[in-house]
């Protein structure tokens, strides 16, 4: 019974990257293995916030840059997500001092 909702929950999160890398893949230019690449990452940093114990945060920041997420001039890909930032460093500064 446990077994479903982590499958769920990491089948969000594996689309909230894809789509969030798709997008910044689209916007900067890349290939299937650039945005492959990004979600690989991400992947990464998620599981180095589960380990800080800092996943709300990370989940909140990425759903953020997801849902904000825009080509500007130049090409950049800009999020408007300054807040959900500061509260993540906050957290794996606070967690890493606890070490």
């Amino acid at each position: 019974v446990l077994a479903i909702p982590i499958f769920f929950g990491l089948t969000s999160c594996a689309n909230l990257f894809s789509e969030y890398c798709k997008k910044r893949n689209e916007c900067l230019g890349g290939n299937d293995a650039d945005r492959a690449a990004c979600s690989d990452a991400l992947r990464g940093e998620e599981n180095a916030a589960a380990e800080y114990k800092c996943s709300d945060q990370f989940d909140a920041y990425y759903e953020c840059r997801n849902n904000t997420g825009t080509c500007t001039a130049g090409p950049r890909f800009e999020t408007n997500c300054d807040a959900q930032k500061k509260n993540y460093d906050q957290c794996i500064e606070a967690a890493s001092n606890l070490r």
